[in-house]
């Protein structure tokens, strides 16, 4: 071998053993988390384009990430897009974000959160009112969904099985007017999300939602696999189990409950 090159391995391993092996992210060199979000989501995200200045999901990831002393900001986005920045890693993590197959492939997720629930909404004048016990309950309703929402495997292969007949609409306002409208009879839509417009009087005393709810789903901060702040997980989790524990994340949470 030429003794140029054995010169510059030679030199090459020096630097390693005197200096160390280059070393990954660790929790001390990361300072701001850039956090992705659906625009237009109350109350988890009420504005509608740019930089969150207010919201549910603002809120939580700010005190979460106060307790580590580091600071966020949450772009939002439209809900496809948003996917799109964390596969790529554009941005760190997606705020609040339901686990799916999909997403498991580009995204890592803390513990949740907290829980959410979905309902079955429809008008309080409808005689008999909704009282289901399984998707095939539904079957021959006009159903109202909202496009990019989990809704949940189960209901994936329900709205398959007994060929669900789906009204899908870009935001989840557009599901409470067609009701009221009478252009679909129910909607699937998250409680917490559902009761932000409940306080609107134009639905007030309009809508109500069945007593079983379809699922309890956990909603977790997903950190996108090629962003270095991942490492984080393990603190973060730390974190959400103090914040449960000393009853803040509760105290939050109601904040934002109709």
């Amino acid at each position: 071998m030429n003794r140029s090159i054995l010169n510059i391995a030679a030199l090459a391993i020096f630097i390693l053993l005197f200096y160390g092996f280059p070393a990954g992210a660790d929790e001390g060199d990361i300072k701001t988390i850039h956090f992705a979000e659906e625009a237009n989501w109350p109350p988890f995200t009420p504005d509608k384009f740019g930089m969150a200045t207010e919201g549910l999901s603002l809120r939580l990831m700010k005190e979460i990430f106060s307790r580590l002393d580091i600071e966020v900001d949450v772009e939002l986005l439209p809900q496809k897009r948003m996917l799109e920045y964390l596969k790529k890693g554009q941005k760190d993590a997606a705020t609040v974000i339901s686990i799916n197959k999909e997403r498991l492939e580009f995204l890592d997720f803390t513990e949740p959160v907290f829980q959410k629930r979905g309902f079955v909404y429809f008008l309080s004048s409808r005689d008999p009112p909704i009282e289901w016990h399984s998707y095939e309950d539904l079957k021959g309703l006009r159903i109202g969904i909202t496009a990019g929402h989990n809704y949940g495997d189960e209901f994936k292969e329900a709205a398959r099985r007994y060929k669900l007949d789906l009204y899908e609409v870009p935001r989840v306002r557009q599901n409470f007017d067609m009701l009221l409208a009478d252009r679909i009879d129910v909607f699937l839509c998250v409680e917490m999300t559902a009761g932000q417009f409940l306080r609107d009087s134009k639905y007030k005393g309009k809508i109500i939602h069945s007593p079983r709810s379809y699922y309890s789903k956990g909603y977790h901060i997903g950190f996108s696999k090629k962003s270095k702040a991942g490492v984080l997980i393990p603190e973060v989790n730390k974190v959400i189990r103090q914040m449960k524990e000393d009853g803040s994340l509760n105290r939050i949470i109601a904040e934002y409950k109709d």
